[in-house]
């Protein structure tokens, strides 16, 4: 078939049926990857103590049919919307609605790595390469063992779905200069923001730089004028993320992470140089689980997790893509091999001078840590290049590389096989060599018969594998007419080597762990008895297991595990249960709760925040001979004590007099010697300070997420206190009439009264949520318009005979 080279404004056109099998193949693939899940639930990380509660509000919210814009359940309420994390307003979190939390929390991340999978092959197909080729690049990215890992992190694994998609968009706008295309690379970019990662919205941002400047430097200048509106897109982009950005923006004013952190804190979950070793040989430091099969603990602490451990991508496609790397004055891959070498090194973090010049020279990204996460990206371009190295490698006659490939190839496997014979001849002296300086360096203890069977393990598969691929390349030189069973061979034997590895990442559990009740909740419900008033529990427990569980390296089931965590209502896992914690888990973390926490706990304090219970794990007791503490019960089966605080305030209540603090730091020092029956401390108050006499219960009317409303008689002039937090947003009325919510206690809120009979209403109602969602609404309805009115014209170039660098594509 002749060849024809790109015209600027040629576009792809692909057959249904191809669309069709690219989807199911990203399906199957998809299936195969998930099948330890299949009848079983995800669990491990964030995902049951943090992901899970989530899922469980905004689902329940959207069903009540209420935006989830604030959560009353954890740190005495927080804006649940304007934590990004949370993804409220990312489109696919509809797929919520659709099953039951735990089911969604795996059907979720399937939907994704199918979309990146199809993604990923139409972007290639773009790029003029084959259906082999684009079905072999999707395999790769959404196969590959970092980004599997990503199914921990909804929040990171967004991102990944939609990097294809986006330059997609953006690459189609640079060949039409249609304002379809336009809009959809903005709608594409608005949902890396959407999807919770502003990192890798930046991100995003850094490779449509990179592509326009580095992949299609030839275009005409009708085309130079359509990549000219990258400005545009970014403005509209802006104006569509809005309705996210406003409130995120408020909240981090509130929050640690907008503070920034240091160096050390910036680097934390760096990739350590020697785990690049694992693109040739995975498992190289043992298996994860169980732990004390994982002796790589000189990798640093942060590599014993799920998440940061896995990085291969398949012994194949990274011969492919190095091989390719060769050729970078073509383009794309010129765009590829620079995105790959700059955001490996960003992910090297501590190790690499250029994350440490771009921590300096830019204060933003200081708010990020983890730079392992770069890795994703530099896995997506390795990715891309294996693909063109694939259509390389298949072109016919003279085009293909397969000749010079599998002379490599076979330098390649030798040395891996001298490794192998290396390591089984001499695998037990330098594993016990291996086993004494980590017990001299390190004081771990491991066996050198665990160092040496992930060893011989790791040699021995990479070994193997690459003799098997040396043979089916012989075959492709040996049957060159049998071109199309040849790359589907090959694309088999590359799906099985990451299939394998891929699925012995996930660690799924029993249904029952989240439909037993845990043993705290039934506890409390007991105490309670039917009664409907409102109360906080505490959860005290540090990171202190049962027995049963050996510390730090011992046997270790991670369900037991979990479930214990479940057992004992960890911060958060009160809320699935109906039940409010008073200090929860977020990634944002109000800077005044970890203020709090960090001063001498004082039991006067968890009384006014209307705590009734204390959950206690094991023996750490943090109130000892206090007076209004009743214990309950101590259920030794489940290594947890429940108690009672007998001198727990109400929801809301009043008091009469008043402590004056003339800044935060006095305002939290007074915590430790108000008397919150008498006193209210506010911050720089209207009022001259008086002694209180008066204490009154106040009925809550009304709680909701959104709206609290509270009644009270009261003698004499004074402030009801509700002890939620005080946040912008926060609107109150006294009979119908606004009043100013003052900051009382250094965290709640407080109205001040008259005396009388008084009804008092509290809104939530943010303008940042409300500005950003009508212009983002706004924005919104440009899609469906641009779509209808930017129908394209006459393309040129739909002849599917094309030509990629030089190679002959189908």
């Amino acid at each position: 078939m002749k060849s024809s080279c790109h015209h600027p404004r040629s576009v792809t056109t692909i057959p249904p049926r191809q669309h069709l099998a690219a989807l199911l193949f990203g399906t199957a693939v998809t299936a195969v990857l998930f099948f330890p899940t299949w009848g079983k639930v995800l669990f491990y990380r964030d995902l049951l103590r943090w992901t899970f509660p989530g899922i469980f509000f905004l689902k329940q919210s959207l069903l009540a049919g209420e935006w989830p814009l604030w959560c009353p359940d954890l740190n005495l309420g927080y804006p649940f919307l304007a934590e990004m994390a949370n993804a409220v307003l990312y489109p696919l979190s509809l797929v919520y609605l659709l099953f039951s939390v735990p089911a969604a929390m795996k059907v979720y991340p399937a939907v994704h790595y199918a979309l990146t999978g199809y993604l990923m092959w139409r972007l290639l197909r773009e790029w003029g390469l084959g259906q082999a080729a684009g079905l072999f690049g999707g395999l790769v990215w959404m196969a590959s063992g970092y980004l599997v890992s990503m199914h921990l992190n909804f929040n990171y694994l967004i991102p990944a779905a939609w990097y294809p998609g986006l330059l997609f968009c953006f690459l189609r706008l640079l060949r039409t200069y249609q304002i379809r295309w336009l809009v959809l690379t903005n709608f594409c970019w608005a949902l890396f923001f959407l999807g919770g990662d502003p990192q890798a919205f930046l991100w995003a941002g850094v490779l449509l730089l990179l592509y326009g400047g580095l992949a299609l430097p030839d275009l005409t200048q009708p085309a130079r004028k359509a990549y000219a509106l990258l400005m545009p897109a970014g403005g509209l982009t802006f104006f569509l993320i809005l309705g996210q950005f406003l409130p995120s923006l408020e909240l981090g004013a509130w929050c640690t992470k907008l503070q920034g952190f240091d160096f050390k804190e910036a680097t934390t979950w760096s990739l350590h140089p020697l785990r690049l070793l694992e693109w040739i040989w995975p498992r190289l430091w043992g298996t994860l689980f169980p732990p004390e099969h994982f002796w790589g603990i000189f990798l640093g602490p942060y590599n014993l997790s799920l998440w940061a451990g896995a990085v291969y991508l398949g012994l194949f496609p990274l011969g492919l893509g190095l091989a390719q790397c060769w050729r970078f004055r073509e383009k794309p891959t010129g765009f590829l091999l620079l995105t790959f070498f700059l955001f490996l090194l960003l992910a090297l973090g501590s190790s690499s001078p250029l994350f440490r010049l771009v921590w300096a020279l830019f204060p933003t990204y200081r708010i990020f840590r983890y730079p392992e996460k770069h890795l994703a990206i530099a896995t997506f371009a390795l990715a891309g290049l294996a693909a063109m190295g694939f259509q390389r490698l298949k072109s016919p006659g003279k085009e293909t590389a397969l000749p010079s490939f599998f002379r490599v190839w076979a330098i390649l496997t030798g040395i891996l096989a001298a490794v192998f014979l290396v390591m089984l001849a001499a695998s037990g002296p330098l594993a016990q060599m291996m086993a004494d300086y980590l017990r001299q360096a390190y004081h771990y203890a491991f066996a050198p018969q665990v160092i040496r069977a992930s060893w011989l393990e790791a040699s021995a598969r990479t070994a193997g594998l690459a003799l098997a691929f040396l043979f089916v390349l012989w075959l492709g030189k040996r049957y060159p007419r049998q071109g199309r069973a040849w790359a589907g061979l090959l694309l088999l034997m590359t799906a099985l080597d990451l299939l394998a590895l891929g699925r012995s990442y996930f660690m799924p559990a029993d249904p029952s762990l989240y439909t037993s009740p845990p043993e705290a909740g039934r506890l409390i419900r007991e105490q309670q008895a039917g009664s409907r008033e409102q109360f906080r529990l505490s959860q005290t427990a540090t990171a202190v297991y049962p027995g049963y569980m050996n510390e730090p390296l011992g046997p270790l089931d991670p369900q037991q595990w979990m479930e214990w965590n479940r057992d004992t209502l960890l911060p958060n896992l009160a809320l699935p249960e109906g039940l409010e914690e008073v200090f929860g888990f977020d990634p944002a973390e109000f800077i005044r709760i970890a203020r709090l926490k960090n001063t001498p706990f004082r039991a006067e304090t968890f009384q006014m925040l209307n705590v009734k219970y204390l959950v206690k794990a094991k023996v750490t007791c943090r109130f000892p001979q206090d007076p209004d503490l009743n214990m309950l019960c101590n259920d030794v089966d489940h290594d947890l004590q429940v108690t009672r605080n007998e001198g727990y305030f109400p929801r809301a209540f009043f008091v009469d007099g008043i402590v004056a603090a003339r800044d935060d730091d006095q305002f939290l020092e007074l915590l430790a010697s108000t008397d919150f029956r008498k006193d209210v401390i506010l911050l720089r108050p209207d009022f001259e300070a008086r002694s209180g006499q008066t204490f009154l219960p106040a009925p809550v009317q009304s709680y909701r997420n959104r709206e609290v409303v509270v009644e009270i008689n009261n003698p004499v002039p004074g402030f009801l206190v509700l002890s939620d937090t005080y946040f912008p947003g926060w609107e109150a009325e006294v009979d119908s009439k606004p009043t100013r919510i003052l900051r009382a206690n250094y965290l709640v809120r407080a109205v001040a009264l008259d005396p009388g009979e008084h009804r008092i209403v509290f809104t939530y109602r943010p303008w940042p949520w409300r500005i950003g969602r009508d212009v983002s609404l706004v924005s919104l309805w440009l899609i469906p318009l641009a779509l209808l009115l930017g129908r394209p014209r006459a393309l040129v170039g739909r002849d599917q005979s094309r030509s990629y660098g030089g190679i002959k594509t189908e």
